[in-house]
């Protein structure tokens, strides 16, 4: 399976989440899942829950090395969209949002290392 293949069954699987949202159960664990990735897009909350129900805390792989941590080898990641952003003049120029990327995430449990902070 190619990646586009992959990212087009991740769409697909997004869809069917909003989707599933009209019950009050869907909704009610939708707003579990909010709370634990308060920094995440509805969006992204969504795919992680669908790839990784039991996720607490997801950053990236470098976030996690930058925090002393490091994905186990062999570890399948969490893929979320992020912006394709670009800045028009200096640095505090406009920002420009182009699009969306599928990015690779990874559950607190898929590290090992120093212990983890709370809250990321």
């Amino acid at each position: 399976m190619t990646a586009h293949d992959r990212h087009r069954d991740l769409v697909e699987k997004l869809l069917e989440g909003v989707r599933a949202l009209t019950s009050s159960e869907q909704w009610q664990r939708y707003l579990e899942l909010q709370s634990r990735f308060h920094h995440y897009s509805y969006r992204n909350a969504l795919l992680i829950q669908l790839q990784r129900p039991s996720a607490t805390q997801v950053a990236g792989f470098h976030a996690w090395r930058k925090l002393d941590r490091f994905v186990r080898k062999g570890e399948k990641a969490v893929w979320i969209l992020a912006p394709m952003v670009s800045r028009h003049g200096d640095d505090e120029g406009e920002a420009v949002v182009h699009g969306f990327k599928f990015v690779p995430v990874f559950d607190v449990s898929q590290t090992e290392g120093r212990a983890a902070p709370l809250g990321l």
